[in-house]
């Protein structure tokens, strides 16, 4: 068993680690202040899509990780499931965004909801409300 404290090695960190030698590309919530924010919003998809085409993708996975399948994935409130591998020494490895065989198509929970025996994972998008099942078997 490893514990580790990491940031998962998304497509965001990514371009802000290697491409940006550390500096934070994508535009953060406290920043969308007064006339400046406003030009910041007004921009933000277009600059954020340079890097990152598709905005399912864009939001770090930091928020829950789950098991499914003998697979680990890393899940955000905005993102689609993002699958990792965890090497012998304990690093993560990215996979990459996961869609069920193009089942999924739009940003899910973070929470997803478990049947009693675990057999049944759900992901869930409210609004509208969405939702995409998945057995243990599938």
């Amino acid at each position: 068993a490893f514990y580790t404290n990491q940031f998962v090695p998304s497509i965001r960190y990514q371009v802000e680690r290697y491409e940006r030698n550390g500096d934070q590309y994508f535009p953060t919530l406290g920043e969308y202040q007064g006339i400046w924010g406003l030009l910041k919003i007004l921009f933000h998809p277009t600059m954020v899509r340079q890097r990152v085409p598709n905005l399912m993708t864009v939001l770090p996975p930091n928020t829950n990780v789950i098991m499914y399948q003998d697979k680990l994935y890393c899940l955000n409130e905005g993102n689609l499931p993002f699958e990792c591998r965890m090497l012998p020494n304990g690093t993560l490895e990215p996979v990459g965004f996961e869609t069920f065989g193009e089942r999924l198509d739009f940003p899910i929970s973070a929470h997803p909801g478990w049947t009693l025996k675990m057999e049944t994972c759900s992901f869930i998008r409210t609004p509208p409300k969405r939702m995409l099942l998945l057995n243990r078997a599938q």
